[in-house]
């Protein structure tokens, strides 16, 4: 019937003009978070600042280390204050970052923990950037806002608008302040912990 034809045009156009064949980001966040389920969930969001999503690079190589530190500081503050003292307790990693080097990293020495989503790593106002990483970028984001803790970059707003839309109804973040981003501004001390609650 022509009803039969028209949803499945839709339907094929939904796939093939929205997501370009990818797999739509709100599908992806549902598998994931259903494969976390249980899991106390650190978002990391680690912006270097690569040619794929800005003109100035923020950390060097090696500087992931102080975002992996603060997740163990907060993954250790967790586990320490359940009442099984942690044992059998489930702990992830969701990271969105723009370096590959660095999510292979994260990959190589957290296997266990981190869950990261492969695809075209771009800045959502850069040219060229394709339909499949507009909707990564959807998925880290979303992924980002549904932690129940976040370490997040400064001075990128990604990882903090990603935790002021308060989905887990909590707004505070633990910061890791770009070096080049205190000299330039004088901010050197700021505090490693913010919250808007």
């Amino acid at each position: 019937t022509s009803e039969q034809k028209t949803g499945l045009f839709w339907d094929n156009f939904k796939v093939n003009s929205c997501t370009h064949g990818h797999v739509h980001p709100l599908a992806a966040i549902h598998g994931a978070r259903e494969r976390m389920r249980g899991c106390f969930v650190i978002g990391l969001q680690i912006r270097f600042g690569t040619d794929a999503t800005s003109n100035t690079r923020w950390f060097v190589k090696g500087e992931e280390e102080r975002f992996f530190r603060a997740a163990r500081a907060l993954e250790d503050e967790y586990l320490s204050g359940r009442e099984d003292g942690g044992d059998g307790a489930c702990v992830r990693w969701v990271l969105s970052t723009d370096d590959g080097e660095a999510a292979k990293h994260a990959l190589s020495q957290y296997p266990d923990r981190v869950v990261w989503r492969e695809g075209q790593i771009a800045h959502i106002d850069m040219e060229g950037s394709s339909g499949g990483a507009v909707l990564k970028i959807l998925f880290d984001h979303w992924m980002l806002a549904l932690s129940d803790q976040v370490v997040i970059t400064v001075p990128s707003s990604f990882g903090f608008t990603a935790r002021m839309l308060n989905l887990t109804g909590s707004t505070a973040a633990t910061i890791v302040t770009a070096p080049m981003y205190e000299a330039l501004t004088g901010t050197q001390g700021r505090p490693a912990r913010i919250s808007c609650e």
